[in-house]
């Protein structure tokens, strides 16, 4: 695994809206400071995501063979180990590239409890590595950790106290009133602890589950936002790709 202020009211957040997501360059939640990406989830949705394999070190030219506006959203998909393969369950295009890993180890993959993020022919899920094979026709699916949050309770590893602060990012899964279902991606702009992180996706989106999908080595594109520049001198594995109509 690689291991890796209080702001006035006047603080303004770069808000973008546009087909099915909203994209927030900004957004200040308890002295800290994030980015956010939040889909809306219905059949439409599901087809515009994908993952994508970094086998090039030319970052950008990576990005922009996808779309030369950058409007699309990306971020890790998941903690890879030293040869650049997921640590643990992988799956594309239904076909599966790596078993699920319920090991026990050291590093954040094997904090547990850890999770994964799928996506099937008719659903969006976060779940704990146990349940995972109870995912039907799953079409992406990428296993990481630790989870943030496990049906809103803060996973009790988690030390409010705690030092470990890294750049972190992760994805959150959340109903509004109306019933209708959203994905939220963050990356915090600012090093914070798991518990922060946690704390963020129960208190500011009311997710019922979230997940962790890596530290340090993080990336976000914001579509219509991003310029590509957030690629450079960083090297991922893999990518979660979501491209709006």
């Amino acid at each position: 695994m690689k291991n890796i202020i209080l702001i006035s009211l006047i603080f303004l957040s770069a808000k973008r809206c546009f087909s099915q997501a909203e994209s927030d360059e900004n957004l200040f939640f308890n002295g800290n400071t994030y980015n956010v990406c939040t889909i809306k989830i219905d059949n439409n949705a599901l087809n515009n995501f994908d993952i994508l394999s970094n086998n090039t070190i030319e970052h950008n030219s990576l990005m922009k063979s996808i779309d030369n506006d950058f409007s699309f959203f990306a971020m890790n998909a998941c903690i890879n180990d030293s040869t650049c393969s997921p640590v643990g369950y992988f799956i594309k295009d239904y076909i599966q590239i790596n078993p699920v890993n319920l090991n026990n180890g050291i590093g954040n993959f094997y904090l547990k409890p850890n999770g994964a993020f799928i996506v099937t022919d008719n659903e969006v899920a976060i779940c704990e590595s146990s349940t995972i094979n109870q995912y039907n026709k799953v079409r992406l699916g990428v296993q990481s950790g630790p989870m943030l949050l496990v049906d809103k309770v803060i996973n009790a590893q988690f030390n409010q106290n705690s030092v470990n602060k890294y750049i972190r990012c992760g994805v959150g899964i959340y109903e509004n009133s109306k019933g209708d279902k959203f994905i939220v991606f963050v990356l915090s702009k600012t090093p914070i602890t798991f518990y922060e992180f946690a704390n963020l996706f129960l208190q500011k989106y009311n997710c019922s589950n979230a997940l962790c999908l890596e530290s340090s080595n993080c990336v976000i594109n914001l579509p219509d936002i991003s310029d590509g520049s957030e690629f450079n001198g960083k090297y991922v594995c893999n990518y979660i790709i979501f491209k709006p109509n």
